[in-house]
């Protein structure tokens, strides 16, 4: 890989940045990372992952020794040093090599490591809609994982690889009792007679910063928006359904299972609500160029 990396302080070239081999991150999956993008060379919503990098990393008693201006100030420089405008940041955090059972992580900072490359959107952004299939794999409601995002990433691989085999762009995971989830990298949303509808927090899913943004967003067109657990069913019959995360933004779905979606074509709703997160980028383009 080309390019600069930011690792524990520094910021270096891409070739001489490693992760020791006892590493709990390499060796047990062990760690949290945050992705999001960058528009007109400048991070959106930093803010907002950092602080749930925080809150979780606070949960699994990771340190973070680097201050929010620090990692701030780290990415703006990889995306000079890489000469970047349009880019996907990647940040993750693990556990310190000498992070063993009974050792005390508070005087073991962990290792974050910075990534900014060139992101363009995957081809089937471009297409007027996206398929989906629901994955063999169940969510487990009992397990703390999907909460956050974490490095065991495996389950969201092997479903995502399940639904490139079946034609589809993304996997839908349901829990143990056949409700729906999320997305393997994604939320959902499903668009009813009487409000926009998405699983609840409660759920087995990662509570999105995109999905938060699409709420708000929801809420100040005057659209309702409720949480509720929701079956395939509920899915199969809505006039709309649309997925989202920070990188793919809002991704309106025409088909799951094989099955047309409403008219097969994005909905009226789910292209306001494409339109006012637009407008929400530009305006923060806007602010950040002129400050």
């Amino acid at each position: 890989m080309n390019g600069y990396v930011y690792h524990n302080g520094l910021i270096l070239p891409a070739s001489e940045a490693g992760i020791p081999v006892f590493s709990p991150g390499f060796l047990y999956g062990e760690g949290l990372f945050e992705t999001l993008r960058v528009y007109g060379g400048h991070p959106f919503r930093l803010d907002d992952h950092l602080r749930r990098l925080r809150v979780s990393a606070r949960t699994l008693g990771i340190r973070i020794r680097e201050n929010n201006f620090r990692i701030a100030e780290a990415i703006q420089d990889l995306i000079c040093l890489n000469n970047l405008s349009e880019a996907r940041v990647r940040i993750t955090l693990i556990p310190g090599p000498d992070s063993h059972p009974g050792a005390n992580k508070k005087q073991n900072p962990g290792e974050l490591v910075i990534t900014v490359i060139p992101y363009s959107p995957p081809r089937w952004m471009s297409k007027s809609g996206v398929s989906a299939v629901i994955s063999a794999i169940r969510r487990n409601s009992f397990s703390p994982l999907p909460r956050w995002k974490n490095l065991n990433y495996l389950e969201n691989r092997l479903a995502r690889e399940e639904a490139r085999t079946r034609n589809a762009d993304e996997a839908i995971f349901l829990d143990q009792s056949g409700f729906v989830a999320e997305g393997a990298m994604t939320n959902v949303f499903l668009v009813g007679k009487s409000a926009l509808f998405t699983p609840p927090t409660q759920s087995p899913i990662l509570p999105g910063i995109t999905r938060e943004i699409v709420m708000e967003l929801a809420r100040e067109q005057g659209i309702p928006c409720r949480e509720k657990k929701l079956r395939p069913s509920d899915l199969y019959r809505a006039g709309e359904v649309f997925l989202t995360n920070s990188l793919i933004e809002v991704a309106p779905v025409i088909k799951i299972e094989g099955k047309k979606i409403g008219s097969g074509i994005p909905g009226p709703i789910t292209k306001i609500i494409q339109r006012a997160y637009h407008e929400l980028l530009q305006r923060n383009i806007n602010k950040k160029t002129n400050s």
